[in-house]
């Protein structure tokens, strides 16, 4: 809505770091900031807006999956077995809610 461009960053590695704090060693976090992007708008109300949301949101994840690792990409993964693996997966906290 206020029309801001967006800066995609990938952290990978934090899923090392409690394992490996609890043997006394450090983990290895990698951060990756990409360009700018953006904005976007998202015109309609109720199930258009969801949509029009929905495709934004996609696309703002494959610009930080574009940072990842190509094993940690998951469902934005080029690799067929691993969006098939990744499948299933997903949590949509909103898929409950009954439309505004």
């Amino acid at each position: 809505m206020t029309g801001a461009r967006l800066l995609p960053v990938g952290l990978d590695g934090f899923i090392d770091v409690l394992p490996r704090l609890g043997k006394g060693k450090r983990a290895h976090v990698t951060a990756r900031i990409g360009q700018p992007f953006g904005p976007f708008t998202a015109p309609g109300r109720g199930r258009e807006r969801r949509e029009y949301l929905e495709q934004i949101g996609h696309e703002i994840m494959r610009h930080i999956a574009e940072l990842l690792p190509p094993e940690r990409r998951g469902h934005y993964s080029d690799d067929p077995a691993i969006r098939a693996a990744a499948q299933g997966t997903a949590y949509y906290p909103f898929d409950d809610e009954p439309e505004i």
